[in-house]
């Protein structure tokens, strides 16, 4: 088994390559024999209050790497779901791992 972690600036992508939110991430690659699968957070800094990157997107690091991943918003202390610079989204890679 292995593991390998990655913290840096990364973007969130609509299909047509538009940025709809930058922020920062933080994600685990983890593995067993051949199987591996990619997993962490990403904390949206701008735009204030961006449009939806909820669902399957492409996250784009600082370097360039890209890779699909499934986002869900997290709940904000109130128990709300949130969508503003500052919110917390759970990522579940859904291919290829960019790192």
């Amino acid at each position: 088994m292995f593991q390998r972690q990655y913290e840096d600036d990364a973007d969130v992508m609509d299909e047509h390559g538009d940025v709809l939110a930058r922020g920062y991430t933080r994600l685990v690659l983890t593995g067993e024999g051949t199987a591996t699968n990619w997993h962490g957070t990403f904390r949206v800094t701008e735009p204030p209050e961006p449009p939806s990157v909820e669902g399957e997107r492409t996250l784009r690091l600082r370097g360039g790497q890209e890779g699909r991943a499934r986002l869900e918003a997290t709940e904000d202390l109130q128990g709300e779901s949130a969508g503003r610079a500052g919110t917390f989204f759970e990522v579940t890679g859904v291919g290829p791992s960019p790192f």
